[in-house]
Order: C-alpha cells, then sequence, then structure tokens
C-alpha cells in the first residue's frame, strides 16, 4: 500500500508524463479533476449530495461540474475501467 506521500510522487509522475506527451495544462487538469470525481463519487456510494458536502461545495454545483466533466453514476465500475475511461475520452 502507498503512503500519502508516494501518492503525491506518482500523481506528480502521472502529470508530467501528461504534459510530455503534448497535453496542455487544462486537458490534463480536467483528466485529473474527471478521475477525482469519479474516484470521490465511488467511495460516497454515487451519492452526490454526501459528496457535495464532503468537500465543502453545493450540489447543484457538484452536478454541473460533473456534467460538464461526462461523469455520471459509476456503481460497479472497477478504479481501474474508470481510469482508462476517463485517460481515453
Amino acid at each position: 500500500m502507498e503512503t500519502p506521500t508516494e501518492a503525491v510522487i506518482a500523481l506528480q509522475d502521472a502529470i508530467d508524463v501528461c504534459l510530455d506527451n503534448g497535453m496542455s495544462m487544462n486537458e490534463t487538469k480536467t483528466r485529473f479533476e474527471k478521475i477525482l470525481i469519479g474516484s470521490c463519487l465511488a467511495r460516497a456510494g454515487n451519492n452526490q449530495v454526501v459528496l457535495a458536502e464532503s468537500v465543502g461545495i453545493h450540489r447543484n454545483t457538484l452536478s454541473r461540474r460533473m456534467k460538464r466533466l461526462g461523469v455520471g453514476q459509476i456503481e460497479g465500475m472497477t478504479r481501474r475501467f474508470l481510469v482508462a475511461v476517463n485517460l481515453n475520452s
């Protein structure tokens, strides 16, 4: 299991790979935001209200952001599948 520090280093490496392969900063941020919201939504049991409250934003703000990013209900999807979908879209 990774420590939080190791996870941050892995995230930095992933960002570098995206940028080194020609993705813009905005494209990279958008892809990582999709992954982050998808992972957090899964941990919140697909409950947008719980997720919004846990991150301190209004549920409508979360809903609009999810719609803009194309993040929907993810019940039954594995983390690996989510990453593949989000990185290839």
